[in-house]
């Protein structure tokens, strides 16, 4: 069976000075589809975004949400039409509670105009049971990790009848546990008829929560594919619009002499045991998630800040004192 129309854009044209940011873009979106959209960056993907949530005004083209004219003058109207948006990086006052995000600037009311805070906790509480989500709508939002920020965006946008909801790098901050909370919700939407726009670099992940996916390159429209359709490598010829032969290139680069060793390094509340390596020719990278400590390990290492315990060495062996705080030998440009 043919799902219906949910979002229709035609010949969308977006210029800034000197920059045509969108080129007559066309894309659609129906009902209940979970819609992938990817492209290199300044392809053109985050201005039509902002076009459709109303935060820019498009200079050619029209658009139709459930086949009636949608032409958002600001994000309130984007938002009273039933679109949704979440950011890369939440949008949460976090002294406040999840029902009062949820709800603020629209919480339900009794007599005299007063908020009535109750309500708000229990149409909360009935959508956090929807998802299967084990929350206190009371706790303050900066008690919650990332993940269970961005299901407290995702809430705020269903509250407000969404039809359309967009995602922007959703799971950039995520472990995988949590971006597999933040699929099944998705997919639930997905059942309830609800549009899903997906933003995101990470292919396997579009390939994987996607039924289609549109590709975007230097401002324009290039193609839309059913997931099971196509491939990564057909995805990323239409993103660059040139054939890649690999999606990782062969490393040319042969591993020398050890540069600098770092050996359980620890400073209280912030790392600890920190052990590791570079090498002459080597990239090395410290990955994890946002207050993981990758910078405070990098501060340390250059003798901003002072560590407990530990030692770091350079080439030949001199060491480093870690106690103190003190620049590196300005030979080592660190």
């Amino acid at each position: 069976m043919e799902r219906e129309v949910l979002l229709s854009i035609q010949g969308i044209t977006k210029t800034f000075p000197g920059v045509k940011a969108l080129d007559g873009v066309d894309l659609e979106v129906t009902q209940g589809e979970i819609h992938g959209l990817v492209g290199e960056n300044g392809a053109g993907k985050s201005t039509l975004l902002n076009i459709i949530s109303g935060v820019f005004r498009p200079d050619q083209g029209g658009m139709w949400l459930c086949g009636q004219p949608f032409a958002p003058a600001n994000p309130r109207q984007a938002q009273d039409r039933g679109i949704g948006f979440v950011h890369q990086e939440t949008a949460l006052c976090p002294h406040l509670s999840i029902a009062e995000n949820i709800f603020l600037g629209r919480a339900p009311e009794r007599s005299l105009s007063l908020i009535d805070f109750k309500q708000a906790e229990d149409l909360t509480a009935k959508l956090l049971r929807e998802f299967h989500l084990d929350i206190d709508p009371n706790l303050r939002v900066n008690e919650l990790n990332i993940a269970a920020q961005q299901v407290v965006e995702v809430l705020k946008a269903l509250s407000s009848e969404c039809r359309l909801l967009i995602l922007d790098e959703p799971t950039s901050s995520l472990t995988e546990s949590e971006t597999e909370t933040l699929f099944m919700m998705l997919k639930k939407l997905s059942t309830k008829g609800i549009g899903v726009l997906y933003i995101s670099h990470r292919l396997a992940e579009v390939f994987r929560i996607c039924d289609r996916v549109s590709v975007f390159r230097d401002g324009r429209y290039i193609h839309t594919k059913k997931v099971t359709e196509t491939n990564p490598d057909e995805m990323i010829t239409m993103m660059v619009g040139r054939s890649i032969d690999n999606l990782y290139p062969p490393k040319s680069a042969v591993k020398g002499e050890p540069l600098l060793r770092v050996e359980s390094l620890e400073r209280q509340g912030k790392f600890h045991d920190i052990s590791f390596t570079v090498y002459q020719g080597e990239i090395l990278g410290l990955a994890g998630l946002v207050g993981a400590g990758r910078t405070e390990v990098a501060r340390a290492v250059c003798g901003i800040d002072r560590c407990d315990r530990g030692e770091v060495y350079l080439e030949g062996g001199q060491s480093i004192s870690t106690a103190m705080p003190s620049p590196s030998p300005p030979k080592w440009s660190m």
